[in-house]
């Protein structure tokens, strides 16, 4: 494993914020749905259409640019917009809707205040489903939007979680493994034992390149225990609720072959490189642990440890001739130092080489081992 590069990461290239168009007869009923946006963590913005805000010179460039960081366009509909003396005030709808539409497909939500069904043929709006209440607009969101959606979800307690997560920013470590020959074919003779699976060495390839992931499991924010008088006001905000990245987010990875010339020269047959997203406290920093898992196998970890073995030894791996050890105890002493094996949810933990000076010991709740890494605040 070689850690290639630890960065900052700005998550809005990656996420989005949802963005509530509205008119201001309805300013009442989106006080309410801030609120519930507040509650379950989405980050939004509001654009309300009234007379004060299209007399403003840069009007239209202000609309483009917060249309470009949206993700997901609610505009709230009532039948005061679709009257005679609004016309100006539904252009200007239409115009944002157009532009999600051209530019980000059909990342529409649009919200109806009011029991009164509207007739919105022949408008931009004509083909997409309105919702007619919070709930069901809550649950479009989940289902349809989430994986795209910046949301603001590391605590438990949803007033911690407002006011702290303007002190969340996030870092990308970018991670690069070589998946050797020799443990490649190990690794796929494991995956022929384990799903009675015949499969040639490039389908297999394309199965790793789908299926590996490599995320983080964040473990905390800062310690309580190293907190100085100073720092006390934030250990509400010590704990995270989200302890796993990625859950909704995931980083570029990459699965690349090498020419045979160098196959033959390294005893590399690919190289695997990811992008992990790690939360990092501002003030706290954050402890954590990086692991390996697939996305989708009726794998055991075992699988896993075969395949990586020699990126992590340095060593050419043992012929197993398909009889892959399964006890823990063989790879503990074939690994380096660090690691941790999960059997339950089949995955294994590593270091990334990121310590500090005050090292901790996490509870044997977390599942991760006796060592973690540290990111310090930004």
């Amino acid at each position: 494993m070689e850690l290639l590069s630890n960065s900052t990461f700005d998550i809005k290239d990656y996420c989005g914020n949802i963005v509530l168009l509205y008119t201001e007869d309805n300013a009442e009923y989106i006080a309410k749905l801030r609120e519930l946006l507040d509650y379950t963590g989405y980050a939004y913005l509001c654009h309300p259409i009234a007379k004060y805000t299209v007399e403003r010179r840069n009007f239209v460039e202000e609309v483009d640019r917060m249309l470009n960081g949206c993700a997901c366009l609610i505009p709230v509909l009532s039948k005061t917009l679709l009257s005679p003396d609004n016309q100006l005030f539904r252009s200007l709808y239409w115009y944002s809707v157009g532009y999600m539409r051209a530019n980000f497909h059909e990342a529409i939500i649009p919200l109806c205040v009011g029991e009164e069904k509207l007739d919105l043929a022949g408008t931009p709006l004509q083909g997409i489903d309105i919702v007619y209440d919070t709930d069901t607009l809550m649950q479009t969101l989940s289902d349809k939007f989430s994986s795209r959606l910046l949301r603001y979800n590391y605590y438990e307690n949803r007033t911690v979680n407002l006011y702290a997560s303007r002190r969340i920013l996030y870092r990308c470590l970018h991670m690069r493994f070589k998946i050797y020959e020799s443990a490649f074919q190990n690794a796929k003779q494991c995956y022929k034992e384990y799903t009675s699976h015949r499969i040639s060495d490039n389908d297999f390839d394309e199965y790793l390149s789908e299926n590996l992931v490599c995320g983080a499991r964040v473990i905390s924010f800062g310690m309580e225990e190293h907190l100085d008088a100073p720092m006390l006001p934030y250990r509400d905000e010590v704990h995270p609720y989200v302890s796993d990245y990625p859950k909704t987010i995931a980083g570029k990875k990459s699965y690349c072959l090498l020419s045979d010339e160098e196959r033959e020269s390294t005893g590399v047959r690919a190289e695997f490189t990811i992008d992990v997203l790690l939360p990092v406290h501002r003030l706290l920093g954050t402890y954590f642990k990086c692991y390996f898992s697939l996305r989708e196998t009726e794998c055991p970890v075992t699988f896993l440890l075969a395949l990586l073995e020699s990126d992590f030894t340095n060593q050419e791996a043992e012929d197993f001739c398909g009889d892959i050890p399964e006890e823990t105890d063989y790879w503990y002493s074939v690994y380096p130092e660090g690691i941790y094996i999960d059997e339950k949810l089949d995955r294994f933990y590593f270091c990334s080489g990121l310590t500090n000076k005050n090292r901790i010991t996490p509870d044997v709740s977390c599942g991760v081992g006796d060592s973690v890494d540290y990111i310090y605040p930004q």
